[in-house]
């Protein structure tokens, strides 16, 4: 029993620490594995982020050479494209309303004319 080690007294627990053997340093198959695993691990580990490290520096310096570009094909999009799909936009809304306010008056004159020709 685990209790019979231990000393109380003042409400504290009391007792010697004793090595049980869990760190004492054995080598066994399971031990051999799983340290080979993970050497194998630790390499590459070290040759693929070694390699995927230097993405970061690369999409970065990129960035950095392509600012410009990117700024003025921004402002591009938004000046010119964006303006004339405005413009589009409107065009065919005012087109539209003439093709309303034609229809609605030519069937008012046809009815105007019919009462007066009556």
């Amino acid at each position: 029993m685990i209790l019979k080690h231990f000393v109380v007294e003042n409400r504290e627990v009391e007792g010697k620490t004793e090595l049980d053997g869990v760190a004492s340093g054995k080598v066994d198959g399971v031990c051999l594995f799983v340290c080979f695993f993970g050497l194998v691990l630790d390499i590459f580990e070290l040759l693929i982020f070694s390699v995927l490290s230097n993405v970061a520096i690369v999409v970065t310096d990129h960035l950095h050479e392509e600012s410009l570009g990117l700024i003025a094909a921004f402002l591009f999009k938004h000046i010119c494209l964006d303006h004339s799909d405005n413009l589009i936009a409107v065009a065919h809304q005012l087109f539209f309303n003439f093709g309303l306010v034609f229809k609605e008056s030519s069937i008012e004159l046809r009815v105007l004319r019919v009462l007066l020709n009556g």
